[in-house]
């Protein structure tokens, strides 16, 4: 079952390692075509909601919490906001994103 408060808010394509570059009138061959698409990967952006930050400790916290989340890339957590946005090549679930932030003291607002 999804949480009420995590949304997904987009999904990004990212080079993640090195490709070669093909000049425009340049056909790619078979091979060069397969290393590139096996170098793409979808990004997943997803948006939480969090309540009980105060100050940039908290922020700290929820950071280092999500961090530690399997799947989870990047984290950025906003303290006038009360969000944080987490960036997955796979989205961990709601569940470990949930305990996750309650085990750090906080708590998803819904």
């Amino acid at each position: 079952m999804p949480v009420a408060n995590a949304t997904s808010a987009s999904f990004h394509a990212a080079w993640l390692s090195d490709t070669e570059s093909v000049e425009p009138a340049e056909q790619p061959t078979t091979t060069a075509t397969a290393k590139m698409l096996s170098s793409l990967r979808i990004m997943t952006t997803t948006v939480l909601h969090i309540e009980g930050m105060t100050c940039q400790n908290c922020v700290r916290h929820v950071t280092e919490a999500l961090t530690a989340v399997d799947g989870v890339q990047s984290v950025v957590v906003s303290l006038e906001h009360k969000t944080a946005d987490l960036t997955s090549a796979v989205a961990p679930s709601n569940e470990a994103l949930r305990l996750a932030i309650e085990e750090a003291g906080y708590s998803l607002r819904a």
